[in-house]
Protein backbone atom coordinates (compact mmCIF):
# COMPACT_ATOMS: atom_id res chain seq x y z
CA UNK A 1 0.00 0.00 0.00
CA UNK A 2 1.09 3.59 -1.08
CA UNK A 3 2.41 5.69 2.49
CA UNK A 4 0.85 9.03 1.66
CA UNK A 5 2.05 10.39 4.96
CA UNK A 6 5.63 10.45 3.29
CA UNK A 7 5.79 11.90 -0.56
CA UNK A 8 7.69 13.79 -2.18
CA UNK A 9 7.05 17.58 -1.81
CA UNK A 10 9.40 20.82 -3.05
CA UNK A 11 12.42 22.06 -4.05
CA UNK A 12 13.86 25.08 -2.04
CA UNK A 13 16.65 27.35 -0.97
CA UNK A 14 18.28 27.72 3.03
CA UNK A 15 17.34 31.28 4.19
CA UNK A 16 18.16 30.30 7.79
CA UNK A 17 19.80 27.49 9.82
CA UNK A 18 20.49 26.03 13.32
CA UNK A 19 22.01 22.75 13.97
CA UNK A 20 19.05 20.57 13.52
CA UNK A 21 16.44 23.02 11.59
CA UNK A 22 15.57 25.31 8.58
CA UNK A 23 13.67 28.10 7.03
CA UNK A 24 13.47 26.89 3.09
CA UNK A 25 11.97 29.17 0.48
CA UNK A 26 10.53 27.40 -2.02
CA UNK A 27 9.75 29.43 -5.27
CA UNK A 28 8.60 32.19 -5.81
CA UNK A 29 7.30 33.41 -2.04
CA UNK A 30 6.49 30.28 0.09
CA UNK A 31 8.82 29.83 3.36
CA UNK A 32 8.56 26.64 4.88
CA UNK A 33 10.13 25.66 8.22
CA UNK A 34 11.85 22.27 7.60
CA UNK A 35 14.10 19.90 10.05
CA UNK A 36 17.51 18.57 8.95
CA UNK A 37 16.54 14.76 8.27
CA UNK A 38 20.24 14.08 9.00
CA UNK A 39 23.50 14.65 10.82
CA UNK A 40 25.56 13.81 7.95
CA UNK A 41 24.10 16.74 6.01
CA UNK A 42 25.96 19.90 6.17
CA UNK A 43 22.68 22.76 5.87
CA UNK A 44 24.12 25.95 5.34
CA UNK A 45 22.42 29.36 4.06
CA UNK A 46 22.26 29.59 -0.10
CA UNK A 47 22.06 25.79 -0.11
CA UNK A 48 19.45 24.25 -2.47
CA UNK A 49 17.47 21.37 -0.78
CA UNK A 50 14.89 18.72 -1.92
CA UNK A 51 12.09 18.04 0.99
CA UNK A 52 9.69 15.12 1.91
CA UNK A 53 6.70 15.83 3.68
CA UNK A 54 6.50 13.48 6.88
CA UNK A 55 3.09 13.51 8.36
CA UNK A 56 2.84 17.26 9.06
CA UNK A 57 6.71 18.05 9.18
CA UNK A 58 9.09 19.04 5.80
CA UNK A 59 12.21 17.41 5.87
CA UNK A 60 15.06 18.32 3.98
CA UNK A 61 16.55 14.95 2.54
CA UNK A 62 19.21 16.13 -0.10
CA UNK A 63 21.27 18.91 -0.82
CA UNK A 64 22.47 19.81 -4.61
CA UNK A 65 25.76 20.49 -5.27
CA UNK A 66 27.17 23.50 -4.25
CA UNK A 67 28.76 25.88 -7.14
CA UNK A 68 31.28 27.96 -4.02
CA UNK A 69 31.06 28.35 -0.39
CA UNK A 70 32.74 31.05 1.05
CA UNK A 71 34.23 29.85 4.19
CA UNK A 72 36.60 31.16 7.27
CA UNK A 73 38.85 29.23 9.35
CA UNK A 74 39.14 28.58 13.56
CA UNK A 75 41.93 27.05 14.60
CA UNK A 76 41.79 23.80 13.34
CA UNK A 77 38.22 23.66 11.84
CA UNK A 78 36.62 25.47 9.14
CA UNK A 79 33.00 26.78 9.01
CA UNK A 80 31.21 27.12 6.29
CA UNK A 81 29.25 30.73 6.16
CA UNK A 82 27.17 30.70 2.42
CA UNK A 83 26.70 28.68 -0.23
CA UNK A 84 26.27 29.37 -3.81
CA UNK A 85 26.98 33.22 -4.19
CA UNK A 86 26.76 34.70 -7.40
CA UNK A 87 28.30 37.68 -5.80
CA UNK A 88 29.54 39.13 -2.83
CA UNK A 89 29.05 42.37 -1.50
CA UNK A 90 32.04 43.47 1.15
CA UNK A 91 30.98 46.32 3.16
CA UNK A 92 33.37 48.92 4.99
CA UNK A 93 33.01 52.45 5.87
CA UNK A 94 35.26 54.76 6.28
CA UNK A 95 38.69 55.39 8.74
CA UNK A 96 38.32 54.57 11.82
CA UNK A 97 36.13 51.33 10.49
CA UNK A 98 37.96 50.70 6.87
CA UNK A 99 39.11 47.28 8.13
CA UNK A 100 41.83 46.55 5.18
CA UNK A 101 43.02 43.08 7.21
CA UNK A 102 39.65 41.50 7.25
CA UNK A 103 39.04 43.24 3.42
CA UNK A 104 42.08 41.38 2.18
CA UNK A 105 41.22 37.99 3.74
CA UNK A 106 37.70 38.21 2.36
CA UNK A 107 38.99 39.22 -0.67
CA UNK A 108 41.48 36.26 -0.82
CA UNK A 109 39.22 33.69 -0.18
CA UNK A 110 36.73 34.82 -2.64
CA UNK A 111 39.22 34.81 -5.27
CA UNK A 112 40.09 31.49 -4.59
CA UNK A 113 36.48 29.94 -4.02
CA UNK A 114 35.47 31.45 -7.44
CA UNK A 115 32.88 34.24 -5.87
CA UNK A 116 32.75 37.88 -7.52
CA UNK A 117 33.00 40.80 -5.10
CA UNK A 118 32.02 44.28 -5.23
CA UNK A 119 33.61 46.07 -2.30
CA UNK A 120 30.95 48.90 -1.14
CA UNK A 121 32.97 51.88 1.16
CA UNK A 122 29.71 53.40 3.16
CA UNK A 123 29.09 56.46 4.82
CA UNK A 124 31.33 58.22 2.48
CA UNK A 125 29.66 61.68 3.63
CA UNK A 126 32.18 61.31 6.37
CA UNK A 127 35.65 60.17 4.30
CA UNK A 128 38.69 61.49 5.15
CA UNK A 129 42.08 62.06 3.02
CA UNK A 130 43.16 58.41 4.46
CA UNK A 131 40.03 56.46 2.94
CA UNK A 132 41.05 58.08 -0.24
CA UNK A 133 44.34 56.85 -0.05
CA UNK A 134 42.63 53.42 0.50
CA UNK A 135 39.49 53.14 -2.32
CA UNK A 136 42.39 54.21 -5.02
CA UNK A 137 44.71 51.38 -3.50
CA UNK A 138 41.95 48.87 -4.68
CA UNK A 139 40.66 50.25 -7.63
CA UNK A 140 44.35 50.15 -8.77
CA UNK A 141 44.14 46.32 -8.70
CA UNK A 142 41.25 46.00 -10.49
CA UNK A 143 38.88 45.56 -7.37
CA UNK A 144 34.55 46.31 -8.16
CA UNK A 145 34.60 49.04 -6.15
CA UNK A 146 31.22 51.09 -4.89
CA UNK A 147 30.84 54.36 -2.97
CA UNK A 148 27.32 54.75 -0.83
CA UNK A 149 25.80 56.29 2.45
CA UNK A 150 22.91 54.00 3.36
CA UNK A 151 21.85 57.16 5.49
CA UNK A 152 21.92 59.61 2.97
CA UNK A 153 19.00 60.46 0.40
CA UNK A 154 19.75 58.89 -2.81
CA UNK A 155 23.10 57.18 -1.07
CA UNK A 156 22.92 54.03 -2.85
CA UNK A 157 21.71 54.97 -6.49
CA UNK A 158 24.93 53.29 -7.62
CA UNK A 159 24.16 50.12 -5.61
CA UNK A 160 20.17 49.42 -6.96
CA UNK A 161 21.42 49.17 -10.69
CA UNK A 162 24.09 46.45 -9.84
CA UNK A 163 21.33 44.68 -8.03
CA UNK A 164 19.06 44.65 -10.80
CA UNK A 165 21.17 42.12 -12.90
CA UNK A 166 18.81 39.90 -13.82
CA UNK A 167 22.03 37.31 -14.15
CA UNK A 168 21.88 38.05 -10.05
CA UNK A 169 20.09 35.19 -8.32
CA UNK A 170 21.79 35.24 -4.88
CA UNK A 171 24.04 37.68 -3.04
CA UNK A 172 25.63 37.81 0.44
CA UNK A 173 26.42 41.43 2.30
CA UNK A 174 29.55 40.62 4.60
CA UNK A 175 31.47 43.40 6.90
CA UNK A 176 32.59 43.66 10.06
CA UNK A 177 30.32 45.32 12.75
CA UNK A 178 29.77 48.83 12.49
CA UNK A 179 30.17 49.37 9.08
CA UNK A 180 26.50 49.94 8.23
CA UNK A 181 25.59 46.25 7.01
CA UNK A 182 22.20 46.41 8.15
CA UNK A 183 21.60 50.17 7.31
CA UNK A 184 22.13 49.29 3.58
CA UNK A 185 19.86 45.96 4.26
CA UNK A 186 17.08 48.36 5.97
CA UNK A 187 17.18 50.53 3.21
CA UNK A 188 16.93 48.00 0.26
CA UNK A 189 13.80 45.89 2.19
CA UNK A 190 12.33 48.03 4.37
CA UNK A 191 10.39 44.37 5.72
CA UNK A 192 14.02 43.08 6.87
CA UNK A 193 13.71 45.33 10.27
CA UNK A 194 17.63 44.90 11.00
CA UNK A 195 18.44 46.54 14.24
CA UNK A 196 21.63 48.76 13.12
CA UNK A 197 24.33 49.03 15.75
CA UNK A 198 26.06 52.32 17.09
CA UNK A 199 30.03 52.69 16.37
CA UNK A 200 32.75 53.97 18.49
CA UNK A 201 34.66 56.83 16.37
CA UNK A 202 37.22 56.36 18.51
CA UNK A 203 37.85 52.79 18.11
CA UNK A 204 36.30 52.15 15.02
CA UNK A 205 34.68 49.00 16.34
CA UNK A 206 30.82 49.00 15.97
CA UNK A 207 27.83 47.08 17.86
CA UNK A 208 27.22 43.85 16.33
CA UNK A 209 23.69 43.38 15.28
CA UNK A 210 23.16 40.24 13.28
CA UNK A 211 23.69 37.01 14.91
CA UNK A 212 23.44 34.11 12.30
CA UNK A 213 23.03 34.37 8.38
CA UNK A 214 19.77 35.33 6.88
CA UNK A 215 18.39 35.65 3.37
CA UNK A 216 15.87 38.23 2.25
CA UNK A 217 13.82 38.72 -0.82
CA UNK A 218 14.61 41.76 -2.55
CA UNK A 219 11.45 42.64 -5.06
CA UNK A 220 12.80 43.09 -8.64
CA UNK A 221 10.71 44.84 -11.61
CA UNK A 222 11.85 42.91 -14.53
CA UNK A 223 13.05 40.09 -13.68
CA UNK A 224 12.92 37.00 -10.32
CA UNK A 225 13.55 38.66 -7.14
CA UNK A 226 16.71 38.10 -6.07
CA UNK A 227 17.94 36.61 -2.54
CA UNK A 228 20.40 38.61 -0.22
CA UNK A 229 21.62 37.16 2.66
CA UNK A 230 22.90 39.21 5.50
CA UNK A 231 25.72 38.16 7.00
CA UNK A 232 27.08 38.10 10.68
CA UNK A 233 29.45 41.02 11.40
CA UNK A 234 32.74 39.19 11.80
CA UNK A 235 35.77 40.84 13.54
CA UNK A 236 38.10 38.30 12.21
CA UNK A 237 38.04 35.92 9.47
CA UNK A 238 40.33 33.32 9.96
CA UNK A 239 42.26 31.92 6.85
CA UNK A 240 45.10 29.56 8.52
CA UNK A 241 43.61 26.53 5.95
CA UNK A 242 45.48 28.75 3.00
CA UNK A 243 48.97 27.87 1.63
CA UNK A 244 51.15 30.42 0.72
CA UNK A 245 51.48 30.43 -3.12
CA UNK A 246 47.53 30.68 -3.04
CA UNK A 247 47.79 33.46 -0.92
CA UNK A 248 50.06 35.09 -3.16
CA UNK A 249 48.46 34.48 -6.20
CA UNK A 250 45.09 35.75 -4.81
CA UNK A 251 47.18 39.90 -4.68
CA UNK A 252 46.93 40.34 -8.53
CA UNK A 253 49.81 43.42 -7.83
CA UNK A 254 52.22 40.74 -6.66
CA UNK A 255 51.08 38.06 -9.58
CA UNK A 256 51.99 40.81 -12.17
CA UNK A 257 55.50 41.37 -10.41
CA UNK A 258 56.30 37.40 -8.92
CA UNK A 259 58.16 36.92 -12.20
CA UNK A 260 61.08 39.22 -11.71
CA UNK A 261 61.55 37.56 -8.09
CA UNK A 262 65.08 35.79 -8.36
CA UNK A 263 63.62 32.64 -6.40
CA UNK A 264 60.22 31.05 -8.34
CA UNK A 265 59.04 30.13 -4.44
CA UNK A 266 59.94 33.55 -3.24
CA UNK A 267 57.04 34.30 -0.43
CA UNK A 268 57.53 38.19 -0.73
CA UNK A 269 58.81 38.78 2.76
CA UNK A 270 62.86 38.43 3.02
CA UNK A 271 64.06 36.92 0.35
CA UNK A 272 67.09 39.00 -2.01
CA UNK A 273 66.38 40.37 -5.31
CA UNK A 274 62.29 40.31 -4.41
CA UNK A 275 60.56 42.36 -7.19
CA UNK A 276 57.55 42.54 -4.93
CA UNK A 277 59.54 43.79 -1.95
CA UNK A 278 60.84 46.17 -4.34
CA UNK A 279 57.04 47.52 -5.57
CA UNK A 280 56.49 47.87 -1.75
CA UNK A 281 60.03 50.38 -0.87
CA UNK A 282 59.01 52.32 -3.93
CA UNK A 283 55.46 52.84 -3.30
CA UNK A 284 53.96 50.74 -6.21
CA UNK A 285 52.07 48.93 -3.55
CA UNK A 286 50.06 50.03 -0.57
CA UNK A 287 51.66 49.41 2.22
CA UNK A 288 47.91 48.96 3.75
CA UNK A 289 48.30 46.00 0.98
CA UNK A 290 51.34 44.15 1.94
CA UNK A 291 50.63 44.52 5.75
CA UNK A 292 47.32 42.52 5.32
CA UNK A 293 49.13 39.65 3.29
CA UNK A 294 51.85 39.60 6.09
CA UNK A 295 49.03 39.19 8.69
CA UNK A 296 47.87 36.22 6.51
CA UNK A 297 51.26 34.74 6.48
CA UNK A 298 51.62 34.81 9.99
CA UNK A 299 48.59 33.38 11.46
CA UNK A 300 49.05 30.49 8.75
CA UNK A 301 52.43 30.42 10.18
CA UNK A 302 51.16 29.90 13.87
CA UNK A 303 48.86 27.36 12.98
CA UNK A 304 51.16 24.79 10.77
CA UNK A 305 51.18 21.59 12.72
CA UNK A 306 55.14 21.03 13.66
Amino acid sequence: MKDTNKQSQATGIVVSCSRRNAMVLVPPHALLPARIGSKVLDIVVGDRVKLSREHEHHIIVEVEERTNCLSRTLGPKTKNIVVNLDRLLLVTAVEPLFNTSFVDRVLVVCFLRDIPVTLIVNKCDLGTEETDHLIAAYASVGIDLLLTSALEENGLRYLRPLLDDADLHSIALAGVSGVGKSSILNALIPDAEQRTGSVSWKTGKGTQTTSMAQGYLYTRDHCDDLLIVDLPGIQHFGVSNLQYRQVAESYPEFVALAAGCEYADCRHIAEPACAVLEAVDSGEIAPSRYLSYLGIIDEIDAHKPY
